[in-house]
């Protein structure tokens, strides 16, 4: 992890110095200086309006080179997400829907194909993006060799050269960070290790029953059984592990919920950082439904949950918590802001079973906490 950290750190540090010195060169290259102060403003203000559209360009080029590359391999089109703003395929047709994971700008998600003697094409499906990304690239170099770019154009061009650079540098260099692993590290592990492809087959299957409605309690639990000489420093494990909690929670089955909690949350266990967060605040729920307000919300202050916390404040799960800490310290009027904001979110979240299983776990937490305190 701590190689992975510098190396996190590196890949920030060379993208930040490509962007400063692809805004130097575009500003020095559209001839601006301080001695024109009204045409130097105007000129930063097109470079920015241009970077802005570069960027987004590129998040849009690289997701929809994972589903390019996806349905090339037999993959099935669930969900195009830009931002917060996500499409959503469902049987009656194409609705827009708002969802937001921590440590990534967009996401594209696929049905996989099934699988064949346990085997299913991964590689190009997870380095579409980077593929793509490295296309326009080449096409923006072009672009810049043949015709003579000013103003505005010719800031466009440069930064999507730069963004793209950045994109490239920060999905296809094989990198697991605090929070996510990237796409050259998916497709690196998956590639090396026919466990860890077998868990990310599961883990797409279950977005796609997800896209469906269908709630983890209702999925089959053979997907999520713990294989031979079981081991949570095998990501893969730890990933069958966790889902076996999500199902354990939609069961109300909390006793068994607060073991794999035990389990998942020791140091050696190799679950990602997002899914270590969200489980380090369901183990805050379980405490709270059992101890109400002599439950410890320490967790809540650490400067990374807070991060958490605010960049994923409308995610029904961290609703669910924060309405069960208004509860517990009796702050009704906070506890009614949130059901408020959770009824909301009900209309735009794109998974409805999950909705479902957040709502009963909510009336859980106010039944439970309502009756401590009349006790």
């Amino acid at each position: 992890m701590k190689k992975d950290k510098v190396l996190s750190y590196l890949i920030g540090a060379v993208s930040l110095l490509l962007y400063g010195a692809g805004m130097a060169f575009t500003l020095l290259e559209n001839r601006l200086v301080v001695s024109e102060l009204i045409p130097m403003l105007e000129g930063m203000l097109s470079f920015q309006v241009a970077f802005l559209f570069a960027y987004y360009l590129q998040i849009i080029v690289h997701e929809g080179g994972h589903l390019v590359f996806g349905l090339l391999s037999g993959y099935r089109f669930l969900s195009f997400r830009i931002g917060d703003w996500t499409l959503m395929k469902k049987e009656d047709g194409f609705s827009l829907k708002r969802y937001h994971l921590a440590g990534t700008l967009g996401q594209c998600l696929m049905a996989p194909p099934e699988l064949k003697d346990g085997k299913y094409p991964c590689t190009l499906y997870h380095l579409g993006g980077v593929l793509m990304n490295l296309i326009v690239v080449l096409l923006c170099v072009l672009i810049r060799t043949v015709f003579p770019l000013k103003g505005f154009f010719n800031s466009f061009i440069n930064m999507s050269i730069v963004t793209g650079i950045v994109m490239i540098l920060n999905n296809g260099i094989p990198l697991k960070t605090e929070l996510v692993s990237n796409d050259g590290y998916n497709a690196l592990y998956q590639k090396k290790d026919r466990r860890i492809a077998l868990s990310n087959w599961m883990t797409l299957k279950i977005y796609e029953l997800q896209c469906q409605g269908v709630r983890m309690k209702d999925m089959d639990e053979n997907w999520f059984a713990a294989g031979e000489g079981s081991d949570l420093n095998r990501y893969d494990e730890a990933v069958k592990m966790y889902y076996r909690h999500l199902m354990a929670m939609d069961k109300h089955d909390f006793d068994k919920a607060d073991e794999f909690c035990d389990e998942l949350l020791k140091d050696d266990s190799e679950l990602s950082g997002i899914l270590r967060d969200l489980l380090s605040l369901d183990r805050i729920y379980l405490d709270l439904i059992r101890k109400g307000s002599a439950a410890d919300l320490s967790l809540l202050e650490e400067k990374k949950m807070k991060g958490i916390l605010r960049t994923m404040k409308d995610h029904p799960s961290i609703l669910r918590v924060l309405y069960a800490v208004s509860l517990a310290k009796k702050d009704d009027e906070q506890a009614h802001r949130i059901m408020r904001q959770f009824e909301k979110r009900m209309k735009t979240y794109p998974y409805s079973g999950e909705i479902e299983t957040e709502k009963e776990l909510m009336e859980i937490a106010e039944k439970k906490l309502r009756v401590m305190e009349e006790g």
